[in-house]
């Protein structure tokens, strides 16, 4: 089996509304350098480890200032989520859960900015 690494660093959020009771979350992290990346999913939940109950394939994007940037449309304002990221490679391989981060999803005068780092599968 091979190693599949991914390095997710400064993986960070901001919240928007959408409307009246749901919430977009701005993700942001810079690429791994493996050239068989073939996207990055998001996973988040209401339990914290898990089981993180949605997910959101946001393919393999390009990069705007050296980082990728996408948005999550489903998120209900007022919750707390756990939130983790993959990477898949281009045979579907996909990595381990990154560093687990809690947010709580608000209107955007309430920016936080947790990091996720080390998305890393054996």
């Amino acid at each position: 089996m091979r190693v599949f690494v991914i390095g997710i660093i400064g993986f960070f959020f901001s919240a928007t509304v959408a409307f009246a009771a749901d919430c977009t979350e701005q993700f942001s992290w810079k690429p791994n350098a493996e050239t068989d990346i073939a996207g990055y999913k998001i996973h988040y939940g209401l339990t914290s480890g898990g089981p993180y109950t949605h997910s959101v394939d946001v393919g393999k994007l390009p990069t705007i200032g050296g980082r990728i940037l996408t948005e999550v449309p489903s998120f209900s304002c007022g919750n707390y989520y756990y939130v983790v990221a993959t990477a898949y490679n281009s045979v579907g391989e996909e990595s381990d859960y990154s560093t687990q981060v809690g947010l709580l999803i608000t209107a955007p005068s309430d920016e936080s900015y947790p990091v996720i780092k080390n998305i890393i599968s054996e």
